[in-house]
């Protein structure tokens, strides 16, 4: 846990511990304030459900940004708080229309 007054360092990373992409799932992730300033928050309009996230890449993406990721770590998502497609699954394929409105698809 970080809080407002503490320092952190970032390291180089190790090879073959980072990967490269243009869209990840948030259920686990750090922005720097640089990016949210920059792209801004999550979008409201994909919620609830799935989607948020993917919009917010797609953002990144289009304004130059790269997301990193950590390959040697194992995250354990218990209870799939973040699964709400699967107890309302219209919401799904409500923001993926959502999204192919908004970027062609």
């Amino acid at each position: 846990r970080i809080s407002a007054n503490q320092g952190f360092q970032i390291v180089t990373p190790c090879e073959g511990a980072w990967g490269w992409d243009v869209q990840m799932s948030f259920f686990c992730v750090m922005l720097c304030r640089e990016a949210i300033e920059s792209i801004g928050y999550l979008s409201e309009e994909m919620n609830p459900g799935p989607g948020c996230d993917d919009d917010w890449c797609m953002r990144a993406h289009l304004a130059g940004w790269k997301l990193a990721f950590q390959t040697d770590v194992t995250i354990e998502h218990i209870g799939g708080a973040s699964h709400i497609h699967e107890k309302f699954p219209g919401l799904q394929a409500r923001n993926v229309e959502r999204l192919k409105e908004k970027y062609g698809g």
